[in-house]
């Protein structure tokens, strides 16, 4: 491998599928290397992957999760290592700018809503809508860490740059999953232990990627959780607020909520059609 590394994992047959995606849109852009962390699927269809075993008592998002939070010990590169989620489509030539942008111990993005918007979907507290302390409240029961700012905005567990000095966090956050995976009242989610491990470490000023290194974007934006699974592509919310012709447009497009692949939607249709005429080399950017 070469000095820098992105990094997917795959868990189960359905991620396998999603990571090829992500792999063709990557590629096109990127000239570091890229490595597949597989689980409990078939190979994928890249030249550097390995098997890694996984609990058996655990689903496949539960054991992505753990997964994920052991990368800092399964994947030893000599420079920096760059995770990304199945979801992470690479949109520019910028993308290998990412690794300049490293601070020890661990670098994340910033997710897109604050910490107490966010609860609601981190635990099972039967609230509604709006805002919430009750992820703050799970964090100091039963991990003794307080989160003084209700209004801090978290950090994403999407992508993430990490090296030889990851370990320590890493460990603990995979040790807090753990224990968040054992209790029912905590959803699967990684964002919840990510929060108590970075506030446990005093890192709540630590520095943050930019954004247009996580764009994210949610083609079901403002609309009700019951609505979504008959929602018709063309009532997606389509984000408006970047172009590809911008000053500094975006390096990564994170899709949540499933939106790779959505074709007829303004968002999806944009950043395929830069990978379509595949005539070009691999571009790739330098600090």
């Amino acid at each position: 491998m070469g000095t820098d590394t992105f990094v997917f994992c795959v868990c189960g047959e359905r991620s396998a599928r999603e990571v090829e995606t992500s792999l063709r849109f990557l590629k096109r852009f990127s000239r570091a290397d890229i490595v597949v962390v597989t689980a409990r699927s078939a190979p994928v269809g890249h030249d550097q992957t390995f098997s890694v075993d996984v609990p058996a008592g655990l689903d496949d998002h539960q054991a992505a999760i753990l997964l994920k939070t052991s990368l800092p010990r399964l994947v030893a590169t000599p420079g920096l290592a760059c995770y990304l989620d199945s979801d992470q489509i690479a949109v520019s030539s910028d993308v290998d700018e990412i690794f300049c942008k490293f601070v020890p111990p661990i670098t994340f993005a910033m997710d897109h809503v604050t910490l107490d918007r966010f609860s609601r979907t981190a635990v099972r507290c039967g609230c509604q809508t709006g805002h919430c302390d009750h992820l703050r409240r799970a964090i100091h029961e039963k991990f003794e860490v307080v989160i003084s700012d209700p209004n801090w905005r978290h950090w994403n567990g999407g992508l993430f740059l990490f090296s030889g000095e990851s370990g320590e966090f890493a460990e603990q956050w995979h040790d807090y999953a753990l224990l968040a995976l054992e209790d029912p009242y905590w959803e699967v989610r990684d964002q919840g232990t990510l929060t108590a491990a970075a506030w446990k470490f005093g890192l709540a000023s630590h520095p943050v990627l930019p954004a247009r290194f996580n764009r994210i974007v949610d083609r079901f934006r403002h609309h009700p959780e019951a609505n979504r699974p008959s929602l018709p592509v063309s009532r997606y919310r389509i984000d408006a607020d970047y172009g590809f012709g911008d000053c500094l447009p975006p390096v990564f497009l994170h899709f949540i909520n499933g939106g790779v692949g959505a074709r007829g939607w303004k968002n999806w249709d944009d950043a395929e059609a830069l990978v379509a005429p595949l005539a070009t080399g691999r571009g790739g950017g330098s600090c």
